[in-house]
């Protein structure tokens, strides 16, 4: 048996693969860390090409791909993609996790193998959202939560929420208390990414039922400037809100976005109240991408989690 040592190893001829094999049955072992090479950052296209330059690559553009070139058969390579498109699966060519096709967001990682020539198999898709790249069979998977104590806002954000990755989105707000008695809960959404927030064309009926026989029959006027959820919040210790609320469609480009909440309260006088109501938010065909929920006055505090829906 041999050793070499050396601070590096060459082929003999340049532009030629560098072969390391191990005799018998005993491998190739690397006893250091092993560092991986980022290529030049490549544009997205109907065929990817990928760089020779390394075997990590930042994706560029919004062009849908369909396939990528030959690399090598054997070749692993790791995409980070920087911006929003469609990674489109084919049964050979490019094969995906659930044999679906993937949109991207910035962040999300594919690692691919190349198992027959220009023919790939996505071995790993890690979303940056941290949502599950396929969702799981019929049920509830938690996306976001938030917190906020004592905030003036609180807004989800969580790509799978808006991205179509679920059939349905489930928002559920508890321990609801405003710190300025007898507000509103009251929601307003986004699809500019959060740089606005709309302040019109809200409509929202809302019924609701007290303990003490009373009932209330009201609803917003068109174009108004938020959804009001729950009326006469209490900031009482031990007084308490929750709301469920169930919505569609958000990465559509249907002219309206369609809510349907329940909520409930005891407040003042140990008066507890149901309130049921359905909406939309009928300002443009863009999708939505933010989805926001505070009090009418002061601040607010609540445990938000918002679930993604599977149908089948």
């Amino acid at each position: 048996m041999s050793t070499l040592k050396a601070d590096a190893v060459t082929s003999a001829q340049d532009n030629t693969a560098l072969t390391l094999s191990g005799t018998g049955t005993g491998g190739v072992k690397v006893n250091d860390f092993f560092v991986q090479t980022k290529g030049a950052d490549i544009a997205s296209g109907t065929t990817l090409t990928l760089g020779k330059d390394g075997n990590q690559f930042d994706v560029t553009g919004t062009t849908t791909i369909t396939g990528i070139a030959t690399q090598g058969i054997g070749s692993y390579v790791t995409l980070h993609f920087d911006g929003v498109l469609t990674f489109t699966h084919h049964s050979t060519n490019l094969i995906l996790p659930g044999a679906a096709n993937i949109t991207t967001a910035a962040g999300d990682i594919a690692v691919m193998y190349e198992y027959a020539s220009a023919d790939w198999r996505c071995v790993s898709y890690t979303k940056a959202s941290g949502a599950a790249v396929v969702a799981s069979s019929a049920g509830l998977t938690l996306i976001e939560t938030l917190t906020p104590s004592g905030a003036a806002t609180a807004t989800f954000t969580a790509a799978a929420i808006f991205d179509g990755t679920y059939d349905r989105i489930i928002f559920e707000l508890t321990g609801i208390s405003p710190a300025t008695d007898a507000a509103e809960l009251t929601m307003t959404v986004s699809d500019d990414d959060g740089a606005t927030f709309e302040s019109a064309n809200y409509v929202w009926f809302l019924w609701r039922s007290e303990s003490n026989g009373a009932t209330f029959l009201g609803n917003n006027s068109a174009s108004d400037s938020a959804i009001d959820l729950i009326y006469n919040l209490s900031n009482a210790a031990d007084e308490t809100a929750e709301l469920t609320l169930s919505v569609g469609g958000l990465s559509g480009t249907a002219a309206h976005k369609n809510f349907y909440g329940r909520g409930a309260l005891v407040n003042a006088n140990s008066r507890s109240m149901v309130c049921n109501g359905a909406g939309h938010w009928g300002g443009g065909t863009t999708a939505i991408d933010q989805i926001r929920f505070l009090a009418s006055s002061g601040n607010i505090s609540f445990t938000g989690r918002a679930y993604g829906v599977v149908n089948s």
